[in-house]
C-alpha cells in the first residue's frame, strides 16, 4: 500500500509556518519509505514540531494563567494500542512519553504521576519556556486586563483573578497500518490542571482499522462533540477522509476554530474553518 503522512500546524496557523510542517512530514515520510511503521513516523514527525518554538507544543507551549507550562500529548495505532499524557511539565517531547505509556498496561497518565513516570523511563528535565512564550503571555495578560478577549475565552471576563495551535499528524504505512498523534501546550486562558481534548481518545485523536484522525481547536468544544471519533465513524461508514474531515468541521460555528486531518485506505483529508498550514507527502497545501 502507498504510504502517506499528513502533518498540521494547528487551527489558525499561518502559511509561513508550513515549512515546519514540511520538515516534520519529511522526517516521518522517510521512515515510511523505509517500510517503517506508521506510529514511528508519527512520533518522529511530532518530535520535530515539539522542537519548533513557533508551534504550541513542546518548546513552543503556551504559558498558563498561573505562569506554568503544562502539556498534553497522545499517540494511537489502528490496532487500538495507545498512550497519552496530560498536564506533564518540563519535558522536551511529550509525544515520546505518551509513546512510552502505550507500552504499559495504562493509557493515560497525568500531572505529577506523568512526570514521575517520565523520570523513571530516563527522560531528562527540560525547560520549555522561551522568550517567545513569555512575550505571548504578557500580551494575553494585557488582553485579560482590558477585556479584549478572543470569543472562545470570553468567560474569563467574569474572573478578575484570572493560542491554541495543537499540532498533529496522521499516517498510513505500506502494510496498511494507521496511526495518529497529537501534542499541545493548551491555551493561555486556562487554569493549572486544565486538560483539553488532546489526551482523550475519541476527542483529540482516534485510529482504527479504517483510518486515523487528529484534530485541533478549542478543547472543550471538541470534547463535547467527541470529534475525532465522529470523523472516524464517518470514514468507517464509507465517507472519504476528505468528506469526513469537512463534516467534522461543519459541526462548529465559525467563531470556534476547528481543524481536522484524516487518512483512510483510499485518501486523506484536511479541513479547517481558519487558515491551517499543513503538509502531506503527496501534495503541499493550505486550507481555509
Amino acid at each position: 500500500m502507498r504510504p502517506i503522512i499528513v502533518v498540521n500546524c494547528g487551527a489558525g496557523s499561518k502559511p509561513d509556518m508550513k515549512n515546519g510542517a514540511e520538515k516534520a512530514g519529511r522526517i516521518g515520510y522517510e521512515i515510511l519509505l523505509k517500510s517503517g511503521r506508521a506510529v514511528d513516523a508519527i512520533e518522529s514527525a511530532i518530535c520535530s514540531m515539539e522542537d519548533d518554538e513557533r508551534f504550541n507544543a513542546g518548546t513552543g507551549s503556551k504559558i498558563r494563567l498561573d505562569g506554568s507550562v503544562q502539556m498534553d500529548a497522545a499517540i494511537m495505532e489502528s490496532d487500538g494500542n495507545c498512550g497519552a499524557v496530560a498536564s506533564i511539565m518540563n519535558v522536551r517531547h511529550p509525544i515520546k512519553v505518551a509513546r512510552m505509556v502505550s507500552g504499559t498496561p495504562h493509557i493515560l497518565l497525568a500531572c505529577k504521576a506523568a512526570n514521575q513516570f517520565a523520570a523513571k523511563m530516563g527522560v531528562k528535565e527540560y525547560d520549555t519556556i522561551t522568550q517567545r512564550s513569555i512575550e505571548a503571555f504578557k500580551v494575553a495578560k494585557k488582553r485579560l486586563e482590558t477585556g479584549d478577549m478572543p470569543k472562545y475565552a470570553n468567560k474569563w471576563k467574569d474572573f478578575e483573578k484570572f493560542g491554541m495551535e495543537t499540532v498533529g499528524a496522521v499516517a498510513r504505512d505500506i502494510s496498511g497500518r494507521f496511526a495518529t498523534g497529537i501534542s499541545t501546550g493548551g491555551t493561555t486562558y486556562q487554569l493549572s490542571g486544565r486538560i483539553g481534548d488532546t489526551p482523550l481518545i475519541g476527542c483529540g485523536f482516534f485510529a482504527g482499522p479504517k483510518g486515523a484522525v487528529s484534530v485541533t481547536g478549542i478543547g472543550e468544544d471538541i470534547m463535547r462533540k467527541v470529534l475525532s471519533k465522529f470523523v472516524y465513524d464517518k470514514i468507517e461508514a464509507g465517507k472519504s477522509a476528505k468528506d469526513a474531515a469537512q463534516l467534522g468541521v461543519d459541526l462548529f460555528e465559525d467563531h470556534i476554530p476547528t481543524g481536522i486531518v484524516a487518512v483512510s485506505a483510499d485518501d486523506y483529508g484536511a479541513a479547517c474553518n481558519r487558515d491551517m498550514a499543513y503538509w502531506v507527502n503527496e501534495e503541499e497545501g493550505s486550507v481555509k
